[in-house]
């Protein structure tokens, strides 16, 4: 058999010779043959590997796509639940607002009840809406007026300057920690806080009424009327601004116009116990002012 082949290879040999190849030809060619292939292999396998790539580019892009659409879903899933919880909490603190003792003519709480069942329950609204959204604002801004109402200064000092911390553009937190200034006789600083919140809410009538009550205790009777322009000029029923430029008018001698806001006071201020003194003080002004 190994006979066999060799004179078949020898028969061949005088063939391939006759054709020009010798043995390293037949290597070489062998070896093109085989760099072809592997081109072909390799090329074949780059033109499936970007197909791969471009499929896996697009999964990543529709996984993209669901991933902000999930982030879009569960954000509008937590602003609804933020609102009810909002909602609840709002409701808590209105309620204690009234249970201690404030009314729609003011955000400020001006006398606290005498029902100590009212207290107990007002704080508890408080605290409940505190455990329920601990990052709102006006959670603590309550939680001061009802300190404030009790004479606690101190105590309602803490609770704005946590209410500005968890909301630094909360312009009632200035304006209330103004008020708190105020009642203990720190005019400078109140009037600095009334700056700020009326720099974030220009607006609010009670802000330049309150700066302007604090100017009138400065002294600064001009300062004191010009805000209380301003805030019968954002809110013309203001009826405590009316009254006080009345007081301050009539303090610095213009009889004209402290009769003038004495007369605005009493037809537009409401019978409500808080106004009653003060409705019987403007009567009296009045009358001594029409007397000759």
């Amino acid at each position: 058999m190994m006979y066999s082949a060799m004179v078949l290879w020898q028969d061949a040999a005088p063939a391939v010779s006759q054709w020009g190849f010798t043995g390293k030809d037949w290597v070489m060619a062998g070896i093109g043959v085989l760099a072809l292939v592997l081109s072909l292999l390799s090329l074949w396998l780059i033109r499936k590997n970007t197909k791969i790539n471009q499929e896996n580019a697009r999964i990543n892009k529709e996984n993209a796509k669901l991933n902000q659409e999930n982030a879009r879903i569960n954000k509008e899933k937590e602003e609804r639940e933020k609102k009810v919880i909002r909602a609840e909490v709002n409701q808590l603190l209105h309620e204690a607002f009234y249970l201690l003792g404030g009314s729609e003519e003011s955000e400020t709480i001006p006398k606290l009840t005498e029902d100590p069942k009212s207290i107990v329950t007002a704080k508890l609204k408080i605290e409940t809406a505190k455990i329920k959204d601990p990052e709102y604002a006006l959670v603590y801004v309550r939680m001061a007026q009802y300190y404030q109402a009790k004479k606690q200064e101190n105590a309602g000092l803490e609770q704005l300057n946590k209410a500005i911390e968890v909301n630094p553009g909360f312009a009632k937190a200035y304006y209330n920690r103004g008020i708190a200034y105020h009642d203990k006789g720190e005019l400078d600083r109140a009037i600095q806080d009334y700056d700020q919140a009326l720099s974030l809410n220009p607006k609010d009538a009670d802000f330049y009424y309150n700066r302007g009550i604090a100017y009138r205790a400065k002294g600064e009777l001009d300062r004191a009327i010009q805000d209380y322009d301003q805030a019968i000029s954002i809110d013309p029923k203001n009826f405590r601004a009316f009254y006080n430029r009345a007081l301050v008018h009539r303090a610095i001698g213009k009889t004209a116009q402290a009769k003038a806001d004495f007369e605005t006071y009493l037809k537009i201020v409401p019978d409500i116990d808080g106004q009653k003194r003060f409705i019987k003080i403007a009567k009296t002004h009045l009358k001594e002012l029409k007397t000759p």
